[in-house]
């Protein structure tokens, strides 16, 4: 399970290149280029960990493109919004909280999805 600092969403990378003030990370299959903390130092094969905000993760429907899948484990409503604690089919679980509209669609529990995010809103730490 993904650890939350915060309301921050930490999940397990490993380090694939690191290029000047970004790093290449490997999750799940899939490679994402994103900003590394200052002053840290990263070399090719690092554990690093993904830091990502819940608000910053977009959630999609079954078929739609994104780069991770999982499961709603849990829904709760908070009147201006969904958070949602979803189980990555790569492992952790994470935090993603959705904008609550009225007629806008809500995901059930234990219903298979899609999250996105920008790589700009997110951040590379040393594991």
């Amino acid at each position: 399970m993904a650890d939350f600092i915060g309301q921050a969403n930490v999940v397990p990378a490993r380090v694939e290149a690191v290029n000047a003030g970004t790093l290449a990370l490997s999750i799940g299959g899939r490679v994402f280029d994103v900003r590394a903390v200052k002053g840290g130092s990263f070399a090719r094969g690092d554990g690093a960990v993904l830091v990502v905000r819940p608000e910053n993760l977009t959630l999609r429907d079954e078929g739609e493109e994104a780069p991770f899948t999982g499961t709603v484990r849990t829904r709760t409503f908070l009147g201006g919004r969904m958070e949602y604690d979803v189980a990555l089919a790569c492992g952790p679980e994470v935090l993603a909280f959705d904008p609550y509209l009225p007629g806008k669609r809500m995901y059930a529990e234990g219903e298979s999805i899609r999250l996105s995010f920008d790589p700009a809103v997110a951040v590379a730490l040393k594991a």
